[in-house]
Parts: C-alpha cells; structure tokens; sequence
C-alpha cells in the first residue's frame, strides 16, 4: 500500500468475488418492495426528503 490507498492492478488480489453491480433501485433501497409499494418519483429540500410511492400491481 502506498499512502494507505491499494495499488494493485490484478483484481484476484482484492480477495473477493467477481462483483455484480446493478442500477441503483430506490424501491428495493427503501424495501418498498416488501410492502408491495414501488418508488415512482421523489422530491428532496433541505428540509425534507419525499418519496412518492404506487401499490404494486401484477400484470
């Protein structure tokens, strides 16, 4: 290590698993998903953060 940052070039030294990464969910981040609700839009102000929300239904 050089300044406390990793310097590695070969990701098998990392000791980990190939990683997945998938777009960022805000339903399944909030686990709306599990309330059978889905994240439709959201409003954040300095004071508040909204989230607005629809009941899931199967199609």
């Amino acid at each position: 290590m050089i300044g406390g940052l990793l310097n590695t070039t070969d990701r098998r030294d990392l000791g980990m698993a190939e990683t997945t990464f998938t777009v960022p969910d805000l339903t399944c981040f909030l686990g709306l998903d599990a309330l059978g609700l889905v994240a439709t839009g959201q409003r954040i102000t300095p004071d508040e953060a909204l989230v607005e929300c629809r009941v899931h239904t199967l199609a």
